[in-house]
């Protein structure tokens, strides 16, 4: 029932924990389009922030 709904994020988690990721920077490492990832993926981690996704008492809230 749970492999159904997290497939996607174990294949995810396996692939990350590998080398391909930097393979493929340093690849690309020079382009616009990396660039622009990269850059989203910061400015998608400070609005997290900035919301408060990342609370620690977020669990003590009942």
């Amino acid at each position: 029932m749970y492999w159904t709904k997290y497939w996607k994020y174990f294949a995810a988690a396996i692939i990350f924990s590998t080398r391909i990721p930097q393979a493929i920077y340093k690849k690309t490492k020079n382009s616009a389009f990396t660039t622009l990832v990269l850059l989203a993926v910061f400015w998608a981690s400070v609005y997290c922030m900035y919301k408060g996704l990342d609370d620690p008492f977020m669990y003590f809230r009942f």
